[in-house]
């Protein structure tokens, strides 16, 4: 069977798409920069298929010293110190700065909107120095209780107060949608499925992050939660499946993310165990979980197809489903998840003639690269099945989960998608 390649300049090898470049797949949460195992570990995050991690650092000298085990081991770090970074960063950036294995600096997480004008400051005077690396500053995204947790009503005005004052080159937002069920009461976190919750405003949050990347031109990275995190007593997120790793992961790319966030990868130096009780890919005796394997299997299927996403232009992003009615109504996967738009016939390319999916709800996604038009459908559920239904004009390509690209006519116009499973079909024009 003849193996083709849409997409320009990739190759093609042993049947599998290359892209020139890989998807950056990243662990949040680094390990002790005196640590005596470092570079056992950084190839362990290597082998789960991770592409870089967040690394802290004391002094410019631990910082070199943990990059040059990272380029050994071919994994590139993240550079994170909040203290120095807000200060002045920039002599430590010139010092780093053409090392191969150095990522990024990560600067914030998840500031109020009263940080940005420092934040700003941080970043002009390490971008002056370094204008090949980006800076940091990650988002958390829309909650009910904005003014309180940021400072502003709005999670449109906190981005756009962001964008306006702090001049990351690229964008980073987490949100972490998969709950177990019965611990949020409030109106963000209703129950999708009966085996675990899903916050109703996740794909809200969503949609803001990549109208901003459009209006701004910068690219956006997302997370995705790999750890049952604890806030209060017992575990507020489950042990992640792989279902809930599809799932997050697959919806940001859909949604247009050139990069993809892991929390928590690794135990926190900081972290006394009281917030990660288990659940880690990395136990706390520094054993791999099952999580690990877990997270080792998705990020396989997401290098592999890659290609598609990198550089992609995403057109339009829609929603399967029926409209929810509100407050009082169990948010199950039929309906459409609010702020989203509801998929109409005249949404889909000439190239689909039809598309359904009678027994739950959909992300429908449609992309631009090069010279092709491409169709990602997500299962928006993470732990039921879901039935797509898509009839195809001739000529489609079938992307398959370990980015081999066939004729979609080899295949029925019926596909069962496991829990969070994406189908990627792709039309050279």
């Amino acid at each position: 069977m003849v193996r083709e390649s849409l997409f320009g300049s990739a190759l093609v090898a042993a049947g599998m798409l290359f892209a020139a470049d890989e998807l950056p797949i990243m662990g949040y949460s680094g390990f002790s920069a005196v640590s005596p195992n470092l570079e056992m570990r950084y190839r362990e995050a290597k082998e789960c298929g991770l592409t870089a991690l967040m690394q802290g650092f004391g002094t410019a000298g631990e910082a070199r010293k943990c990059l040059d085990i990272a380029q050994r081991t071919g994994i590139r770090l993240l550079l994170a110190n909040r203290k120095l970074f807000e200060a002045d960063g920039s002599q430590l950036a010139a010092a780093v700065k053409d090392h191969p294995a150095l990522m990024a600096y990560y600067v914030r997480d998840e500031p109020s909107v009263n940080d940005f004008d420092n934040l700003g400051r941080a970043v002009r005077l390490i971008q002056a120095v370094d204008s090949v690396h980006p800076c940091i500053v990650n988002w958390f995204g829309r909650v009910d209780r904005m003014q309180y947790w940021y400072k502003v009503p709005t999670f449109e005005e906190y981005v756009g107060q962001f964008t306006e004052k702090v001049p990351t080159p690229v964008l980073s937002f987490d949100q972490y949608p998969v709950l177990n069920p019965g611990l949020f009461p409030t109106p963000t976190f209703r129950p999708a499925t009966g085996d675990c919750h899903l916050q109703t405003n996740w794909y809200h949050s969503l949609e803001t992050v990549l109208d901003t990347s459009k209006r701004t031109g910068r690219p956006y990275w997302a997370f995705a939660i790999s750890c049952a995190l604890r806030h209060k007593p017992g575990n507020d997120y489950p042990i992640a499946t792989e279902g809930h790793l599809r799932l997050q992961q697959n919806s940001n790319l859909a949604y247009g993310a050139q990069g993809l966030w892991y929390y928590n990868y690794c135990v926190d130096p900081k972290d006394p165990g009281k917030m990660f009780s288990h659940g880690r890919p990395l136990a706390s005796d520094g054993k791999r979980s099952t999580v690990y394997e877990r997270m080792r299997r998705v990020n396989r299927e997401l290098q592999a197809r890659a290609v598609v996403f990198l550089g992609a232009k995403v057109e339009k992003v829609r929603h399967t489903g029926v409209p929810w009615p509100g407050e009082g109504t169990r948010l199950t996967g039929e309906f459409l998840p609010p702020g989203t738009v509801r998929l109409a016939q005249g949404d889909l390319p000439k190239w689909v003639k039809s598309l359904e999916t009678p027994d739950g709800g959909a992300v429908v996604s449609l992309l631009r690269n090069g010279g092709n038009e491409c169709l990602a459908v997500v299962n928006r559920s993470p732990d039921k099945e879901l039935t797509l239904k898509i009839d195809l004009a001739p000529g489609v390509k079938y992307v398959r989960s370990d980015g081999t690209v066939v004729a979609a006519s080899l295949y029925s116009n019926e596909y069962w998608m496991d829990p969070g499973a994406m189908e990627i079909f792709c039309f050279r024009k």
